[in-house]
């Protein structure tokens, strides 16, 4: 039996329509969504190079290596407060506790 092995590396932001990726809100946001980015999405046009230039810079995230091409992306509170995302402690005690 063959077997292989299916490698996505796409979160999906060249998807974006070009307003949305020049948008550091819309962007940000799907980070804070998926947790992680590839170079290549990172890359891929011009205005998503240039929005998550801006991104890197603003404090928003802790970007951390995961191996090529991946980049893993924590939110911090500046970034919570600017994309309006709840804190997982938030979110965990409502699901949980009907919050």
């Amino acid at each position: 039996m063959d077997t292989f092995h299916i490698c996505v590396t796409s979160i999906d932001l060249d998807e974006l329509p070009l307003r949305g990726q020049k948008s550091s809100w819309s962007v940000g946001r799907m980070l804070a969504d998926h947790g992680r980015f590839s170079v290549f999405d990172a890359t891929s046009t011009e205005a998503l190079a240039r929005t998550m230039g801006r991104i890197w810079l603003s404090g928003w995230f802790v970007f951390e290596p995961q191996g090529y091409p991946w980049i893993k992306v924590t939110i911090t509170d500046k970034g919570r407060k600017a994309l309006r995302v709840r804190s997982r402690s938030a979110e965990t005690s409502e699901s949980c506790c009907g919050g």
